[in-house]
């Protein structure tokens, strides 16, 4: 009887010994991973830190050497707000308008015929452009939307120039976004939907960020909006935020789409910088009053 207690003590511990250094294994390998865990991170942090550096180091060159055009671009458009609507009337009216400021920013352009003063104009689009292709060339995709995120989510309101360059980064940023969720979809060769993609890449974005899907519902409708009546558009948009597109139903984001198309004239629609600067003032006077009794006329239906 003893002999039997005394072997199976010693099973038993035998049974307990070996399932402790099952644990410690267990233990070292999790201790390890955590340590892995710990070196990306860091590493990420410091990949986004320098990013992040640069980025501004780049803003901050381009900024010092167009200060002074992009002055020019705000300030013409100071002295015809003196003699035209308030901006406060113009939000009064919805921003549905979008229509008369793009219509009226064309016409301007038509009339003075002054393509430096157009070229000035595009310069807050080139910048935004080149910053959204250095992101795309991070080697982590995620992160690099995340950027992208950060750098729309940070824009606030304020001048004419901080309006267009929020509008330009939400819709860099959702671009990006579908293209994304359009790889997930692609590598899984169809098993997973656009819908689960789309759940995918926020719980993996939700490591960098929060408030996401809030916050991406915002740049669906400014996406959509410049997608179809192009983002070189955005240089007229004086008087409405992102937030104030963002807030517009889906029929009036289509209806400001399909009467843009409607009722723009396809000669200065098609017409390239080029093309204007060659033709007589008269006759540009001539097609902007055409288009801007056409346009107007469909911005008052909507």
């Amino acid at each position: 009887m003893h002999t039997e207690v005394l072997r199976a003590n010693e099973e038993y511990n035998e049974m307990r010994n070996a399932e402790n250094v099952k644990l410690k294994a267990i233990i070292e390998e999790l201790k390890s991973e955590n340590v892995e865990l710990r070196d990306y991170v860091t590493k990420v942090k410091e990949s986004k830190a320098e990013q992040a550096s640069l980025n501004q180091d780049q803003e901050s060159d381009i900024r010092c050497s167009t200060s002074e055009k992009i002055s020019e671009v705000i300030n013409p458009v100071t002295k015809i707000s003196a003699g035209a609507p308030s901006q406060n009337s113009y939000r009064k009216k919805g921003a549905e308008n979008i229509i008369q400021l793009i219509a009226d920013g064309i016409i301007e352009d038509a009339i003075s015929l002054r393509p430096t003063q157009l070229s000035d104009k595009a310069i807050i689009c080139d910048i935004i452009l080149i910053e959204s292709l250095n992101q795309n060339s991070s080697t982590d995709p995620l992160l690099s939307l995340a950027q992208l995120f950060d750098k729309a989510d940070d824009t606030e309101y304020g001048a004419i120039q901080a309006n267009q360059e929020e509008i330009l980064r939400w819709y860099y940023y959702r671009k990006e976004f579908l293209n994304q969720v359009s790889v997930i979809v692609q590598d899984n060769k169809g098993k997973i939907g656009e819908k689960k993609a789309k759940r995918i890449v926020y719980d993996k974005m939700l490591e960098h960020l929060s408030m996401l899907r809030k916050k991406t519902q915002k740049a669906v409708k400014i996406y959509k909006l410049f997608e179809k009546v192009d983002i070189d558009n955005i240089k007229y948009i004086t008087t409405y935020s992102a937030n104030s597109i963002s807030e517009l139903t889906n029929n009036k984001v289509q209806k400001i789409i399909d009467n843009f198309f409607k009722q723009n004239p396809k000669e200065l629609h098609l017409m390239s910088l080029k093309d204007k600067s060659s033709i007589p003032e008269i006759s540009a006077r001539a097609l902007a009053k055409i288009m801007c009794s056409k346009i107007l006329k469909s911005a008052k239906e909507l």
